[in-house]
């Protein structure tokens, strides 16, 4: 679910705003030639580290979400 929910924010904001919203630049090889170009969307990685919490890598040009295990399915707790 990570991916559509991001996406959706990242439209959400592209509307608002009225234009494209780019990412970061990367330096990109071509025709033996360094050149630098935007980057339009980032990577999502939706399981990047363990723990309760997300951050923007920069070096990746990419959105890392923690994750935390869940419950062991049939335990209930509660009352």
């Amino acid at each position: 679910m990570v991916y559509p929910v991001v996406m959706a924010a990242i439209a959400r904001f592209e509307k608002v705003l009225g234009r494209r919203v780019l990412w970061s630049n990367a330096r990109v090889e071509k025709g033996g030639k360094a050149t630098t170009e935007f980057v339009r969307r980032p990577r999502i990685y939706p399981h990047a580290f363990r723990g309760a919490n997300a951050r923007y890598d920069p070096g990746r040009k990419a959105l890392l979400f923690g994750y935390t295990p869940g419950r062991a399915q049939g335990s209930h707790h509660g009352g």
